[in-house]
């Protein structure tokens, strides 16, 4: 559940897209980190299924956080 306050004059948005884009940096570096992994057709070979399941799950989260803060960031700007 998502949860929208008015927040005129409480934050400073600029500070706010700054600190929205840093995170999501940091999300597309570790999506791309797990596509990576996920690509690599040695890592499925020889990875056991569970690890592999837990990384498909990873980037399922990673993609939801990244859609997430980019629609936070369009939303403010």
């Amino acid at each position: 559940m998502e949860i929208f306050v008015p927040l005129k004059g409480l934050i400073d948005l600029d500070k706010e897209i700054a600190r929205l884009n840093k995170e999501l940096k940091a999300v597309q570096t570790d999506l791309a980190r797990v596509q990576g992994k996920l690509n690599n057709q040695g890592f499925l070979a020889k990875a056991p299924a569970d690890v592999i399941e837990k990384e498909k799950a990873k980037e399922e989260e990673l993609v939801m956080k990244a859609n997430a803060l980019k629609d936070r960031v369009a939303m403010l700007s």
